[in-house]
């Protein structure tokens, strides 16, 4: 009888052992796949905030203005939202918000999307808006990171050279975030 316990003790062990296995591969994929998303999504912010800050520079400054650029702000404006639009869709959605820093990385693809939105009657009434809204986007951004809810190590990891040479002057209080130019009104 003794041997047939052993045995079916055996057999116990065996099977959870493969269960917490199983589940400790499931976990590390998941962790995998989360990292993944991440990456992918800073890399986007990246991009985007990288055309954003130039147009606007561009577009704010006295040679830009001279050639009327403000007016025509959104031509050659690069902007893409394909990793932000697969991790939100209804599929990705649930996994997408288990992120810590999902609350600041979809505040600034809301911003983004608001630039593409910004429609007017009056085309030059409309892109002197796009302008301001796409301060607003830079500037929460720029919150975020400031206020860490953005990981600057990612950002470091996955930013062009200049980019994040941008934004490490703004960590470091060598530059004022996009929020100080803000029109109140």
């Amino acid at each position: 009888m003794e041997g047939w316990i052993e045995s079916a003790f055996g057999a116990v062990k065996w099977v959870l052992g493969f269960v917490g296995a199983g589940l400790l591969l499931k976990k590390g994929e998941e962790h995998r796949r989360r990292k993944r998303m991440r990456r992918q999504l800073y890399e986007e912010m990246c991009r985007l905030y990288e055309s954003i800050v130039f147009r606007i520079s561009v577009a704010t400054s006295v040679e830009g203005i001279k050639q009327g650029v403000p007016f025509k702000f959104s031509n050659n404006l690069n902007v893409s939202f394909d990793s932000w639009q697969f991790y939100t869709s209804e599929a990705q959605r649930e996994f997408f918000y288990s992120l810590d820093d999902a609350g600041a990385i979809q505040e600034f693809f809301r911003a983004c999307e608001a630039i593409a939105k910004n429609q007017d009657e009056d085309k030059a009434t409309g892109e002197l808006k796009r302008i301001q809204t796409a301060k607003r986007a830079a500037a929460t951004f720029d919150e975020a990171v400031i206020q860490g809810r953005l990981s600057q190590s990612l950002l470091q990891e996955v930013a062009a050279v200049p980019v994040w040479q941008y934004i490490k002057d703004l960590i470091d209080g060598e530059r004022e975030s996009w929020k100080k130019t803000l029109n109140p009104f």
